[in-house]
């Protein structure tokens, strides 16, 4: 993926995963990311900026149980529908986005899965 087709909030975090292999992060999954992160990108990218999704949500690294971002999340797999909190995969899975300024640190990670039933008129 050229990194011109790259909207521009997320540049920069685009660029850092793919120079660096996260700590405790296999090269597999770190791979596996990167791809995930570049079709995401090119699909979603403009959509996902107009509904405010941050580089964090795409790219936060998972670590001390939190799940990290949706390109981690993906597991190589593609995305399927887009909306302002939740991305939902090929095969079904959803990835809910809690917007940073609801969540509190005593209410754990930042994020939080689900299944496509309880969501299923929500995109």
């Amino acid at each position: 993926m050229a990194v011109a087709s790259v909207p521009e909030p997320f540049l920069d975090a685009w660029v850092r995963l793919q120079c660096q292999r996260p700590i405790g992060v296999g090269e597999t999954v770190w791979r596996q990311a990167i791809d995930a992160a570049g079709r995401f990108l090119v699909t979603w990218g403009s959509l996902a900026i107009e509904f405010a999704w941050t580089p964090a949500d795409l790219f936060d690294v998972p670590r001390d149980g939190r799940p990290g971002g949706l390109a981690w999340f993906l597991q190589g797999e593609a995305v399927r529908a887009l909306g302002p909190d939740h991305a939902v995969t090929t095969s079904e899975r959803v990835f809910d986005r809690i917007i940073a300024q609801e969540a509190t640190p005593t209410l754990g990670p930042a994020f939080k899965f689900t299944s496509t039933a309880l969501l299923k008129n929500r995109i």
